[in-house]
């Protein structure tokens, strides 16, 4: 980082001077043991510190200033003055209050400055701390194993790389979101509350009836469908309270809505073939047991995916032949009780894969930003969903038909939660 620091009679700095000056090069961060500069014999009301180059930490950079002192006569003379500042965190213990109120980042600090008597004392106290250390350190190999010794450096030599790939990483970027909660801003205000909702006849808005308030679904057996927040006032809590319901481990609708969609994944069509709506509306399960079964098996096994997959893939429906059988199909055309495999179709993943696979350009690899497999010689603007899907429309090169293409990214949606009210 640079900076400079500058002293003036007067606020508005119109005759300054420069006490410090580390603006020519990049000065070493200090941590916590502070930096003194010193201008006696010079008189100054005020006291600039300007950055400029900032210090660049893990994904940003700052410059931060834990407490700031200005001895006269041995007494710290800035402790609760006017502090003012183009640009401040003002958050935590970062905020410009801060800067003058007897504390630095880690603790209390004194406003006197100490005599000759105490910095020699320091100064001894931290020469035998260092001793110590070293001793302490000595000690501690001595008892070490040679089996221990190198299986330590071995996890040393390990953590370097894993540190390595971790700063190898794509910077996290920003990230845009609704919020209810923050600080205004011009014309930008939070809400005053939350909007009272009315029961709607024939949803006419313009004949509001009683009020309601948040609640789920009566009809599942389990957990309680009065979903009261703590804080009737906070909207945060109520989706609180709703995600609570959803995944109480009594809620099995829940376990039962999430086994039929990796049922319909694997075998091409649910338990229940309605898997939006569960209802009144929907279908009724081909297999209800199963169903059950599967959902509390689910629940049992920690709500395991991956084990949820495997049972699914090496269970004797899922291995079974997908051969037709006349008298079977006279009884069950559409094989709706799986008395054989269903035909699926082959996905653009497994297309993909495949052709990258053979081809020897199959990157197995775990995260990292997304890479263009092909190339095109047309114009190319992705678009990216809320569900992650990618859509590639394409401006086509002279000669080169018009097309669109999707992105290789299964969506597996989930059950549709409603938000139900109830009556006050």
């Amino acid at each position: 980082m640079r900076f400079k620091v500058e002293i003036s009679e007067d606020a508005i700095f119109d005759h300054s001077v420069i006490v410090a000056d580390h603006t020519k090069e990049d000065f070493p961060n200090p941590g916590d043991a502070g930096l003194e500069i010193d201008f006696s014999g010079r008189a100054a009301r005020c006291i600039r510190v300007t950055a400029t180059r900032l210090w660049e930490r893990t994904k940003d950079y700052i410059f931060a200033l834990s407490e700031l002192q200005v001895f006269a006569a041995g007494t710290n003379v800035a402790r609760e003055g006017t502090v003012t500042a183009e640009d401040s965190i003002e958050e935590g213990r970062w905020s410009k209050k801060n800067l003058v109120d007897g504390y630095s980042s880690r603790g209390q600090v004194s406003d006197t400055l100490p005599t000759a008597t105490e910095l020699a004392r320091r100064k001894s106290i931290t020469a035998k701390l260092t001793a110590l250390t070293a001793q302490r350190d000595e000690m501690f190999e001595a008892l070490l194993s040679p089996s221990l010794k190198t299986e330590l450096a071995a996890v040393k030599v390990r953590q370097a790389e894993v540190e390595r790939e971790l700063a190898a990483l794509p910077a996290v970027q920003m990230v845009y979101a609704a919020a209810h909660e923050f600080k205004p801003e011009g014309s930008f205000l939070p809400p005053d509350g939350l909007r009272p909702v009315h029961l709607l006849a024939r949803g006419d808005v313009k004949r509001p009836g009683d009020a309601v308030s948040p609640g789920a679904l009566p009809t599942v057996p389990g957990p309680e469908w009065k979903c009261e927040p703590a804080d009737a006032r906070d909207e945060g809590a109520r989706r609180v309270a709703l995600a609570r319901w959803i995944t109480d481990p009594r809620n099995m609708l829940t376990r039962r809505s999430m086994v039929n969609r990796l049922w319909q994944y694997h075998f091409g069509r649910g338990l229940v073939e309605t898997p939006n709506d569960f209802g009144h509306m929907g279908a009724l399960p081909t297999h209800p047991e199963l169903l059950d079964w599967l959902a509390y098996w689910f629940l049992e096994h920690g709500e395991s995916f991956k084990q949820l997959h495997r049972l699914l893939v090496t269970s004797a429906t899922y291995r079974q032949s997908s051969a037709n059988d006349l008298e079977a199909a006279r009884i069950d055309g559409e094989n709706r009780f799986l008395w054989r495999m269903n035909r699926t179709r082959l996905d653009a993943e497994c297309i993909r894969d495949s052709m990258l696979s053979i081809s020897g350009r199959l990157d197995l690899h775990m995260e990292g930003l997304a890479t263009g497999s092909f190339t095109s010689r047309t114009t190319t603007r992705r678009f990216t969903t809320t569900h992650g899907s990618m859509w590639t429309v394409r401006r086509p090169a002279a000669g080169v038909s018009t097309g669109i293409s999707f992105g290789a990214c299964p969506i597996l949606s989930w059950i549709a939660w409603m938000w139900p009210i109830r009556r006050s």
